[in-house]
């Protein structure tokens, strides 16, 4: 009797196909002994190995995460770097503004004298 596939088709034993294929199916489980519980530990491997490659892909996102808070926080340390650098350019700045405003300040009270005299 030829072999049927799941529709009930006989295979193909009188065709004209050539005899290697370009890939094998792999075997067909044969089911020996207690099928139901070796099918219930199938499916049990297979959640766990669902839930495995959905813990990675999380862990995977975490990580991604954290690198880019990381990057982040290194940006806004060298930002604040420069503001600190800047602020206290600034304070140097006013600094010398102030003694110069000074020293204007006594040069037109010199001034102011000496027209006076």
């Amino acid at each position: 009797m030829a072999a049927t596939d799941s529709a009930g088709v006989a295979g193909n034993a009188g065709s004209t196909a050539p005899s290697t294929p370009h890939h094998q199916k792999p075997q067909p489980l044969v089911a020996t002994g207690d099928w139901a519980s070796e099918l219930v530990h199938l499916a049990k491997t297979a959640e766990l190995k669902k839930h495995s490659l959905t813990l990675q892909l999380h862990t995977a996102h975490i990580v991604s995460a954290h690198a880019t808070l990381e990057q982040k926080d290194k940006a806004i340390q060298n930002i604040r770097e420069q503001k600190n650098k800047l602020d206290s350019d600034r304070i140097c700045l006013l600094n010398c503004l102030a003694e110069i405003n000074a020293d204007r300040d006594k040069v037109d009270l010199m001034e102011a004298s000496l027209a006076r005299e």
